[in-house]
């Protein structure tokens, strides 16, 4: 199973698709590893933080929030960097292949190519942009504590990321 996004930064709601589709998966017999592949690639926003920070973050964030599946959870290097190729790069035969586990709030943003989706229903209203909002009005709003990992926080806050306006 593979979980795509620019995770800028990633939070809660990033988990969900991972524990929401545990269940389900298992049922199906699919044990895999969890492939979280963040990317630069999106035509709505431009990523502050670097593919690099991404990917720690994600691993914290899965770590403190979904620590039941973290081992299964694997963060993918090399795909969506600027250049790479990405999942709808990849022949028609390798994406026949994939699934991609995707929150229920993204359902006709995705491109899907000819990649399976199974979308999990989101339990809280969390979103990047939500958080950068958050940052740039306050720095320190409550939310943030109960939707980011707190090295995922202290990190932002040591870097003043996303203190302009989203």
């Amino acid at each position: 199973p593979i979980v795509t996004g620019t995770f800028d930064p990633p939070h809660i709601q990033h988990t969900a698709p991972l524990l929401g589709s545990l269940e389900e998966l298992e049922g199906r017999g699919i044990t895999n590893p969890f492939l979280l592949v963040p990317h630069s690639r999106n035509t709505d926003k431009t990523p502050v933080a670097t593919l690099s920070e991404r990917r720690e973050w994600l691993l914290d964030t899965v770590d403190f929030f979904a620590d039941r599946v973290a081992h299964r959870v694997k963060v993918c290097i090399g795909i969506g960097e600027p250049g790479e190729p990405y999942l709808y790069d990849l022949p028609e035969t390798l994406q026949k292949r994939l699934l991609r586990i995707a929150g229920s709030d993204k359902g006709g943003k995705i491109k899907n190519g000819h990649i399976d989706t199974f979308f999990v229903e989101r339990e809280i209203d969390m979103s990047s942009t939500r958080v950068k909002q958050l940052m740039a009005m306050t720095g320190s709003h409550p939310d943030l504590k109960l939707t980011l990992a707190p090295k995922v926080l202290a990190d932002i806050l040591a870097r003043e990321y996303y203190r302009k306006a989203a």
